[in-house]
């Protein structure tokens, strides 16, 4: 099923947080200096910012998405580096809940999509230091 451009569109002004102090927040096509002083900490040269909840942009129960986050840590913690965060609306009291999601280091941009897939994301967001986040639609 293809994103509609309501989801699109809500994905590109979505706030993609990195848990922490201070707390690193990205924003699709604008460069953070907090994430690429995160980068240059951890020597890694590009992220991706996945989440496991909410597949193909459905609002599911909470029971399933706490399974699916503890499917979606095992993987990611057995292969690399990571950070936890949320993505979520920058309205306050918008339209959707937060979701845990992950900031993965050094993961190749083939590897992200294949997770993001595996975890029926309908996207994912990938940057490489000195860039601007980019939106990577799976679907």
């Amino acid at each position: 099923m293809p994103l509609t451009p309501e989801k699109r569109r809500a994905y590109e002004k979505a706030e993609y947080a990195i848990h922490g102090e201070p707390e690193i927040v990205l924003r699709i096509g604008e460069r953070s200096a907090g994430l690429d002083a995160l980068l240059a900490e951890a020597n890694a040269a590009s992220a991706a910012f996945i989440s496991s909840a909410n597949p193909y942009g459905e609002l599911t129960n909470e029971l399933e998405n706490q399974a699916a986050r503890r499917a979606f840590e095992t993987v990611v913690t057995a292969s690399w580096g990571w950070f936890p965060g949320e993505g979520r609306d920058p309205d306050p009291g918008g339209e959707w809940p937060a979701e845990p999601s992950a900031l993965i280091l050094d993961i190749p941009l083939d590897e992200a999509m294949r997770i993001g897939r595996a975890f029926g994301q309908n996207a994912i967001v990938f940057v490489e230091k000195g860039r601007a986040p980019e939106l990577v639609v799976l679907v």
